[in-house]
C-alpha cells in the first residue's frame, strides 16, 4: 500500500474480490490486502496485540475472506 492521506477506511465483512470491480463515486475505492498487512495495520492504529486483532477480524467479525486469503476494504483518498 502506498503512502497517501486516507480520510476513511472501513473493512468489509463477507466480501470477495468481485468488490474490486465495482465503480464507486465520491473518491471511494475498494482494495484488498493480505491478512498480515490488515492485522498489522489495525494493531498499530488501535495499539492492540496482533493475536487479539487477528481473532477479532477473522472470527468475531467475518472480515477475512478465508478462501481468497484477503481482507477487502473501502477507502476514501481525497
Amino acid at each position: 500500500m502506498t503512502k497517501k492521506r486516507i480520510h476513511f477506511m472501513g473493512f468489509l465483512a463477507n466480501a470477495d474480490s468481485s468488490i474490486l470491480k465495482v465503480s464507486l463515486d465520491h473518491g471511494f475505492k475498494s482494495e484488498a490486502i493480505s491478512p498480515e498487512e490488515g492485522v498489522g495495520l489495525v494493531s498499530v492504529l488501535e495499539s492492540l496485540p496482533h493475536n487479539a486483532v487477528g481473532k477479532k477480524l477473522s472470527m468475531d467479525f467475518p472480515c477475512l475472506n478465508h478462501s481468497e486469503g484477503k481482507f477487502f476494504f473501502l477507502l476514501s483518498i481525497l
